[in-house]
């Protein structure tokens, strides 16, 4: 206020953006700050790079990060990635030990990353968790609730028999039922 009183400025910033405008100047965004797209990549660079972020610790403290061509530009990412196939998909890193890499900018090059995202359901990434205990049979590794799923054994029961030392093919392959009486084989 006391800059307009003294003569020091002559508006708000109204007048430099009316000038710019009549000039052909106006800055010029994406128009996409209110879009689910927008709010996606916003939330991940915040969680990822902002200490104050209630999520920073999981992301940020664990040292995942955006690389440099989507944490500089949203126009990027998008270019990228596009939008979500439905509301029912969010993003998710492929590897939950890395960061949100695309796989083709200078940083990702210099770093070897390569492309580390998808658009997955709530399911899908609910598999992707650090906390999931994976379990290898037969060649193949599956959470232990998709084992449980497969084999309709609930997966508290595995979890209890593995925890009392089965070993895993028994721990899957023995019907529920035999749990006490069963005799592990060393």
């Amino acid at each position: 206020g006391s800059k307009l009183k003294n003569g020091h400025t002559r508006s708000c910033g109204c007048l430099h953006i009316d000038h710019a405008r009549k000039m052909g100047h106006a800055r010029r965004t994406h128009g996409m700050s209110k879009s689910r797209q927008y709010a996606i990549w916003s939330h991940m660079v915040a969680r990822c790079h902002a200490a104050t972020h209630q999520d920073f610790e999981r992301y940020g403290g664990r040292c995942i990060f955006v690389c440099l061509r989507w944490r500089n530009s949203f126009e990027s990412f998008l270019a990228d990635v596009g939008s979500p196939p439905s509301a029912a998909y969010s993003l998710d890193r492929k590897n939950n030990l890395r960061g949100y890499d695309c796989g083709s900018c200078d940083d990702c090059r210099i770093r070897q990353a390569e492309s580390n995202w998808r658009w997955a359901t709530f399911a899908e990434q609910s598999r992707n968790r650090r906390s999931n205990r994976l379990i290898t049979h037969d060649g193949r590794t599956l959470t232990l609730t998709d084992w449980a799923k497969e084999l309709n054994i609930s997966p508290s029961a595995i979890h209890k028999r593995l925890s009392r030392g089965w070993k895993i093919a028994d721990a899957l392959t023995v019907p529920t039922g035999h749990g006490t009486q069963f005799v592990r084989r060393k």
